[in-house]
């Protein structure tokens, strides 16, 4: 009965945000709750930062700590730290490269793999919940300021430099 009244509330309910940043704070403590929620419906919750060195790993394959560090704005400490807590995990090996010995190198395990499809799975059907709510035009014009605001940020230590952000529309909408 409260879960009713409280969805009630949410589909008639007119937001009222003080301004842009506002909104934008608002989608940020949504997008966070996923990020998440994902990461407890894990057997084994781990801390999001680890995550998001496995997440980094799973997009460029087998990398040095050093470019890892890069890519998620860390120190190459830092980055050997939650390395080492993602090999006593099973979910990481963590080697040095077979021609420079100086280089640690990173890569996923089968069970690092598993884990971040599952996340970003369980993520994606969550996030299409939501977008499923919203009208086609919505959807589409959501969907092109928030790639316009990522690209906004790019280069500006958010970690995202190594991502492509595609600028066409949505597939399902742009039919």
């Amino acid at each position: 009965m409260h879960e009713e009244s409280v969805e009630q509330t949410v589909d008639h309910a007119e937001p009222n945000f003080a301004g842009d940043t506002e909104v934008f704070q608002v989608a940020a403590r949504v997008l966070t709750a996923i990020a998440l929620r994902g990461l407890a419906l894990t057997a084994r919750p781990m801390p999001l930062r680890q995550f998001q060195l496995l997440a980094v790993l799973d997009e460029t394959g087998r990398s040095s700590a050093a470019q890892a560090a890069h890519a998620l704005r860390l120190t190459v400490p830092a980055v050997t730290r939650l390395a080492d807590r993602l090999v006593a995990s099973g979910h990481l090996v963590h080697t040095t490269h077979p021609y420079n010995r100086s280089v640690d190198t990173l890569e996923l395990t089968q069970d690092g793999r598993d884990l971040v499809s599952r996340v970003m799975h369980w993520r994606h059907q969550e996030i299409d919940h939501i977008l499923d709510r919203l009208p086609p035009s919505q959807r589409l014009a959501a969907a092109n300021a928030l790639r316009a605001f990522l690209h906004a940020a790019a280069g500006r230590g958010y970690g995202i430099d190594h991502i492509a952000v595609s600028a066409s529309p949505d597939p399902i909408t742009a039919q």
